[in-house]
């Protein structure tokens, strides 16, 4: 389930707490059901992607075509210029 925050969202799964921080930071609570405290984790986006790339989930993007995608996300660039590496 997702919700509003004051400073962006959070995203709540069973055990699984995940909080976007003011910072752009990720928080990641597992929640212990034992009632020994919960575990946190910050996570960068940039740690995030790393991990998904890693992982197959998303494919690597060179500069070029991060540059790229951040124009089409601020509406400087109508379409990607992405091309076969």
């Amino acid at each position: 389930m997702t919700r509003e925050t004051a400073f962006g969202w959070a995203e709540e799964v069973p055990a699984l707490k995940i909080e976007k921080l003011a910072d752009g930071r990720l928080m990641l609570t597992v929640e212990d059901a034992m009632g020994n405290g919960d575990d946190c984790v910050l996570v960068h986006p940039l740690h995030l992607r790393f991990m998904a790339e890693k992982l197959g989930l998303v494919r690597d993007m060179s500069a070029t075509e991060a540059d790229a995608l951040r124009m089409v996300v601020r509406g400087q660039l109508t379409t990607p210029l992405f091309g076969e590496r």
